[in-house]
């Protein structure tokens, strides 16, 4: 073994029981899955489940932003 931190991978039903443990209503399963697909957050097919990266994930959730909307605009916009 390497010496390095085996990662902590759960399937999405175990993510969803970790955020509703803690109160919080967490994310779609459909986005998880399209994290998962788009490579945005490791994971693995282990047979028919998908295993997603806990740490990393919550990495994500953590440095993620909604973008704000532009704060000039006011009413209707000429399109030129």
């Amino acid at each position: 073994m390497t010496g390095q931190p085996l990662p902590r991978m759960r399937t999405v039903a175990q993510i969803k029981a970790i955020f509703a443990e803690n109160g919080e209503r967490g994310i779609s399963d459909r986005e998880l899955r399209r994290l998962a697909k788009t490579g945005v957050i490791p994971s693995h097919m282990a047979g028919r489940k998908l295993l997603i990266n806990l740490d990393a994930l919550i990495a994500y959730l953590n440095t993620s932003c909604i973008p704000s909307a532009p704060s000039d605009v006011s009413g209707i916009r000429r399109i030129d």
